[in-house]
């Protein structure tokens, strides 16, 4: 019976060694994790501030743009006006260019804001 007891006592023992070990496995392992968690959670909150940065830079851009087009717009009355005091009457190619110029404004808002989306 002593000799039941002693090795019962003993598979006992190994099987809380055993769980032990297995204790301290997973309690390494959930630190890993915390921690990836909270690198991860920290370029979550640097690409977010990027991407209000970005918004930002989109919206003063678009305003800017804007802006741009009214003063073309307002140009345009403006000489259509004298021109037709005038007599003379504005060329369909100045129109083209001016749309042209807007255009490649709007391209190069549209690079810049890729970039900093890569960046």
């Amino acid at each position: 019976m002593e000799a039941d007891a002693t090795s019962l006592a003993k598979r006992n023992q190994e099987a809380i060694g055993d769980k032990n070990k297995k204790l301290a496995d997973l309690n390494a392992e959930l630190t890993n994790i915390k921690t990836s968690l909270e690198a991860k959670e920290s370029k979550c909150i640097s690409i977010v501030g990027k991407f209000e940065e970005m918004q930002t830079s989109n919206a003063k851009k678009d305003k800017e743009i804007q802006d741009l087009s009214k003063t073309i717009s307002e140009l345009k009355q403006s000489n259509s006006a004298v021109g037709e005091r005038k007599g003379i009457q504005l060329s369909p190619r100045w129109r083209d260019d001016i749309r042209n110029k807007i255009k490649q404004q709007k391209e190069k808002n549209k690079l810049r804001i890729q970039e900093k989306q890569t960046n």
